[in-house]
């Protein structure tokens, strides 16, 4: 997903509230449908072995080291010919700061367009 010409809404999913993003994804919300989808992905990345760092830091993660929260990016124009969404990875010890830092930190170390979500943009 080239997310560098694409403005986008930011979801930030932790584990706690995994229950209840797929509760959601399982009655029909299309939001937490390809939230659940974009993590879902990653989580694959990371059992076959590719490289994915935490995007706060730069902790790795492998099948013992999993992320605890998932910061996802979803285009607001979508497009019906393909699934647009990109999950980013956060480490346990990231995941002990707030909602904010995490945006801030996550955000900055992404190369993202002046389009992109920006720290001081609402979370969904």
């Amino acid at each position: 997903m080239d997310m560098d010409s694409e403005e986008c809404r930011v979801y930030l999913v932790r584990r706690p509230d995994q229950r209840e993003w797929l509760a959601k994804a399982n009655a029909g919300d299309e939001v937490a449908r390809l939230c659940v989808w974009a993590a879902s992905n990653l989580m694959r990345a990371i059992s076959q072995g590719r490289l994915v760092r935490c995007t706060c830091c730069e902790t790795s993660f492998n099948s013992a080291v999993v992320p605890q929260a998932f910061i996802v990016l979803l285009p607001i124009k979508r497009d019906a010919e393909k699934v647009g969404a990109h999950a980013m990875g956060v480490c346990a010890e990231c995941c002990k700061k707030d909602d904010q830092w995490l945006l801030d930190q996550g955000l900055k170390r992404e190369t993202l367009s002046p389009n992109s979500p920006q720290s001081h943009d609402k979370i969904h």
